[in-house]
């Protein structure tokens, strides 16, 4: 793509821009990526009904001069009332990314950025997502081919924004095969804004916003990688407590044929709803397309927190992938005190959570 193009591209509607990248992808100067999932879930608890969810993406990079622009389109379909994905939030990391202010799904721009070398490292700035450069893992970081529980996803201490507005920079050091990740971005997301709108992004100034900072080395071994990370969050919370600030680690293992994965996390209890988190999952290759993966994540209630339990989840999968793009995915979960919930009043205190997916990458 050439210059002039680029101007305008940031005025697109996201319908508009997701025609764009396609057309684009084909001139040569670009590369993109697309997906489309499936789920269906079902919980044991008679109060919850059965819910169907389907999501696509659309992801392309397009250079730009001595860098790199980048941008994700992203949908959701609507949840359903009294569902799963309402009523167990921690059910499936993958409902609820592109939602509008009532709740109802949506075509979104998620992210619009700008990639290039800067000194030793390179930078990213713009629309970004803070989960993608920080608190990584290779075998429990994706809902569409690994765990659908939350707590596997990413460590829920760590208080990130939703798409938002900012920048990261990534260093390596090279003789030390590590990796310094700096990032600096709003306090408040798409998510997080007023009726979920782009140009509330802009409002920086609004009372109560701040910024997200955080810090995370990164270092390679030859069994696996040692993410260990800080972060600071100076918006307004609802304690009224001031800034949340916490510590974490991610660490993967190889094992022969099977991927471990340790979480920790805390957070200020003072300003956060979690307060203590850890997490352990794993991976193993049963055949050529066939994985099995299984984790368990516990995270713990700020002691302010009135009549607060500690909550607990649980998930085994087994991803079949019959082709280079298709993958099917039956899982189970179990979940103890969803929300931090034991009184049982809005849902069981353990439920359990069938689930089945489906997935195809363009």
């Amino acid at each position: 793509m050439n210059a002039p193009a680029v101007t305008p591209i940031s005025h697109l509607s996201p319908l508009a821009l997701s025609s764009a990248l396609l057309l684009g992808s084909t001139t040569g100067h670009a590369g993109w990526e697309a997906g489309a999932l499936v789920t269906w879930q079902s919980a044991s608890d008679s109060r919850i009904e059965d819910e169907f969810q389907g999501s696509a993406d659309l992801v392309a990079e397009f250079t730009l001069g001595a860098g790199v622009l980048a941008a994700h389109v992203e949908a959701n379909s609507s949840p359903t009332v009294h569902g799963v994905s309402g009523l167990l939030g921690e059910a499936n990391a993958d409902a609820g990314s592109a939602y509008k202010e009532n709740g109802h799904g949506r075509v979104q721009l998620s992210e619009l950025n700008y990639t290039r070398q800067a000194g030793p490292g390179t930078l990213t700035l713009g629309l970004i997502d803070a989960t993608g450069p920080l608190d990584n893992s290779d075998v429990a970081n994706d809902a569409d081919t690994q765990f659908l529980a939350t707590g596997l996803n990413n460590n829920p201490t760590i208080e990130f924004p939703d798409y938002t507005l900012g920048m990261f920079y990534q260093l390596d050091i090279g003789q030390q095969d590590g990796t310094l990740v700096l990032l600096a971005a709003a306090s408040h997301g798409l998510a997080d804004v007023p009726h979920a709108r782009y140009e509330a992004l802009f409002d920086i100034d609004e009372e109560g916003r701040g910024a997200f900072l955080a810090a995370e080395w990164q270092q390679l071994h030859g069994w696996g990688m040692t993410r260990i990370g800080s972060w600071l969050h100076t918006g307004a919370h609802e304690t009224d407590a001031g800034h949340n600030y916490g510590v974490y680690l991610s660490l993967d293992r190889q094992l022969g044929d099977a991927m471990l994965n340790l979480r920790l996390g805390a957070a200020r209890e003072a300003a956060s709803a979690a307060a203590r988190f850890a997490s352990l999952a794993a991976e193993l290759a049963l055949a050529d397309s066939v994985n099995l993966g299984a984790g368990i994540a516990w995270t713990g209630a700020a002691a302010r927190l009135v009549d607060a339990d500690d909550s607990l989840q649980s998930e085994l999968y087994l991803r079949w992938q019959p082709s280079a793009q298709l993958h099917v995915s039956p899982s189970i979960q179990c979940i103890h005190n969803s929300g931090f919930d034991g009184s049982g009043a809005t849902v069981d205190t353990s439920v359990w959570v069938a689930g089945l997916r489906a997935g195809y990458q363009f």
